[in-house]
């Protein structure tokens, strides 16, 4: 009886050689209704080389789900479908890539100097305001 595996590769988008460790996935299998076969679902972390083997497989459709992503990194939502044949080839493998990039950096240091200016402008608009009823007072 022939077994087949899966390789994942997750990498970070930006440089497509660097595997990222610590990516959480499951691999499952639904019924006819489209529901998960909760008996079927493998979950998997990947290693320092960002790579998980899944092996043992028999052939037909698995869906793959990334769960939880590397740190500083954003959790994918896709619903990858992979499909083994009977004849996955030599290795009786099947190969797939899975990409993510950084949680995008907001703040930082513009938003520091807007919150400066704009206390700024409403600290004179103040006084500005104080010397003017000021004025109108002492007429």
């Amino acid at each position: 009886v022939d077994t087949f595996k899966i390789e994942i590769f997750k990498y970070d988008q930006a440089d497509p050689t660097k595997g990222l460790a610590g990516a959480k996935f499951e691999l499952y299998q639904k019924d006819s209704s489209g529901e998960v076969i909760t008996d079927s679902v493998i979950e998997r972390v990947s290693d320092t080389e960002g790579r998980i083997v899944i092996d043992g497989l028999d052939a037909g459709i698995y869906y793959l789900k990334e769960t939880e992503a590397p740190e500083n990194y954003i959790c994918s939502d896709e619903e990858l479908t992979i499909t083994i044949p009977d004849q996955a080839g030599v290795s009786n493998a099947v190969s797939v890539k899975f990409a993510n990039s950084n949680v995008p950096h907001t703040g930082g240091s513009g938003t520091g100097m807007f919150t400066v200016g704009g206390i700024v402008i409403i600290a004179a608009a103040g006084v500005m305001l104080v010397i003017s009823r000021r004025k109108k007072y002492d007429k």
